[in-house]
């Protein structure tokens, strides 16, 4: 397992956040927020990271709740990001003044949890 209890075990299940971790503002900055803004420097763009995003779908039968049943989540570019532009991946990237936290805090869980999602598979790729 992964920190935070959420990760990838030795069968190859991939665990996703559940809401009550998400609503963490620790969990949130530490685990979604900054991730993604390392990768922000990669991807470059809101519409870049809905097309980044969709490498999401390739475990999708890998990824389950805590509890053990199946995360299925929207469409990304129909339900989930409809906005071609990804307005809302910009907003939620902003900082606050200090620059070491969130400007605000999300509540699109589903969004979020495929944004850490995305950001813990590449990460894994990667190293």
């Amino acid at each position: 397992m992964l920190k935070n209890g959420h990760g990838t075990t030795d069968n190859g299940i991939i665990y996703v956040s559940p809401d009550w971790q998400i609503t963490s503002k620790t969990y949130y900055r530490e685990n979604i927020w900054l991730p993604a803004r390392k990768l922000n420097d990669d991807i470059g763009s809101g519409a870049k990271w809905r097309t980044a995003l969709y490498m999401v779908d390739e475990y999708l039968d890998r990824l389950k709740y805590p509890d053990g049943s199946a995360y299925m989540y929207p469409d990304i570019y129909d339900e989930l990001f409809p906005d071609v532009t990804n307005k809302w991946m910009r907003n939620f990237l902003r900082c606050d003044g200090t620059g070491e936290n969130p400007k605000s805090y999300s509540s699109h869980y589903e969004r979020l949890r495929v944004v850490e999602l995305y950001c813990r598979l590449r990460t894994d790729i990667v190293h």
